[in-house]
């Protein structure tokens, strides 16, 4: 660069030098001096070019330098924003969206569901064809789940709405964990009997529970329950104001009835995460559970006068092998009033196969007596499949019924209807699209 300088400066000299030369000088070199032009020109288009290629890596250089210093500012943020979110809260999904605290002590899981379905229901009625079919949404629900304080101290809500939009009051609870075996809970929940019933909503195998379910399980009631779970063994306790109760606030009065829950399950073989479902899906240990329960309810119907005991009982198995899985139950319940006493049963016996890790035929068969002799027995048939495409946190259901007997008012439940005198042979076909988050 140096020596191309001194070139161009010795041929200014010779210019200038050649402006004081006479007149005969001047014409004797005038081809040199128009040479030595160009080569001034082709020599200052040069230190052009090599000035704007230093000006450009100059301001390469800048730019790098700058954008350096923005990506360590960024960085740098971004750390102190990683460290202030662990000094002080968690969030993200883990079977739900979840906040909670650095030290485990606090944390919220956010829940819900909604079930999407079609149906078509053909029965005969008074001597005609009554077929129905239509969309509806059976269920939306909403609700929280945790614990606060530490994880000893647990709450769970679960709400929401069924089919017609009315809401739908299920759980409200708060339990306490003493130790790894014992914990009690007070709210809200099901009665510990049913093992169909007490399979969730959000978990079971068809778009929805038996007519039995409806009949036997006691539904929800208000009280106190007393947990007890060891490897092998779990036990629960519960004294409530009776099957199927809500007590509105300031009115104990709406329920003077009091009921006694009692049931114990062994594990005789796989894990208790297992006992949340009825499926055996494919590559899971082998599962085998035998359970059991009792209720005893004093009620009152209506007034003082008519008093009414109940004392019901379930035993239940649930098998889970390679794929299969096979559920059986028997139940029963004896209802003593001031004038008529009534014994009641019912048995259920559902399966289900893999075909593929994410595909699975279902059937079930429901029978029921309910010891009147103006109800018919309950025979109902179904068969369907479920469609995974993420466990039961996103599925398609297909099931099709059949009732045997005619659908009298004591079994005109779940999404079945009652039938005109004499006619049997109802049949209800459901597609269902489950989303649980």
């Amino acid at each position: 660069m140096n020596a191309r300088f001194g070139k161009l400066l010795t041929m200014i000299m010779l210019i200038t030098m050649g402006t004081c030369l006479t007149p005969l000088a001047k014409a004797e070199n005038e081809m040199t001096m128009q040479q030595l032009r160009q080569q001034l020109d082709a020599l200052a288009q040069e230190v052009s070019v090599l000035r704007s290629s230093q000006n450009k890596t100059w301001l390469d250089e800048k730019r790098t330098a700058e954008v350096k210093s923005l990506v360590k500012e960024v960085l740098n943020d971004a750390d102190t924003r990683a460290s202030m979110l662990e000094n002080n809260l968690t969030a993200g999904y883990n079977n739900g969206f979840f906040l909670a605290s650095e030290d485990g002590n606090f944390k919220v899981r956010v829940m819900g569901m909604i079930e999407f379905r079609y149906g078509v229901q053909l029965r005969k009625n008074s001597g005609d064809d009554n077929g129905q079919h239509g969309f509806e949404i059976p269920a939306v629900r909403y609700g929280f789940k945790g614990h606060i304080i530490d994880p000893s101290w647990q709450f769970f809500i679960w709400n929401g709405h069924g089919t017609t939009g009315g809401y739908t009051p299920l759980n409200a609870m708060i339990t306490k964990v003493f130790n790894s075996n014992w914990s009690a809970t007070v709210g809200t929940q099901k009665v510990p009997f049913l093992r169909e019933y007490l399979v969730s909503e959000t978990k079971i195998t068809f778009p929805d529970r038996t007519p039995l379910a409806n009949v036997f399980s006691e539904g929800y009631t208000e009280g106190i329950w007393i947990n007890y779970k060891k490897d092998w063994l779990k036990a629960a306790l519960a004294l409530g104001d009776g099957g199927s109760r809500y007590v509105n606030a300031n009115s104990i009065s709406d329920a003077e009835g009091l009921s006694v829950s009692g049931r114990a399950e062994v594990l005789l073989a796989g894990n208790w995460k297992q006992a949340g479902d009825i499926e055996a899906w494919l590559g899971e240990d082998p599962f085998l559970l035998v359970g059991g329960a009792v209720h005893f309810e004093q009620g009152e119907y209506g007034d003082t006068s008519d008093e009414a005991q109940q004392l019901s009982w379930t035993v239940d198995a649930n098998l889970k092998y390679k794929g299969f899985s096979l559920m059986g139950a028997l139940m029963g319940k004896q209802l003593s009033e001031t004038t008529t006493d009534t014994n009641q049963m019912g048995a259920l016996v559902q399966g289900g196969l893999f075909l593929t890790n994410d595909f699975q035929v279902i059937a079930r068969y429901a029978w029921g007596d309910l010891d009147s002799a103006t109800e018919e027995d309950l025979q109902i048939v179904s068969v369907g499949f479920n469609k995974f495409f993420k466990g039961h946190a996103l599925k398609f259901t297909g099931e099709v019924g059949y009732s045997m007997n005619p659908i009298t008012s004591g079994w005109a439940k779940a999404g079945w209807q009652t039938d005109g005198a004499g006619e049997d042979g109802q049949i209800m076909a459901r597609a269902e699209l489950h989303l649980l988050f």
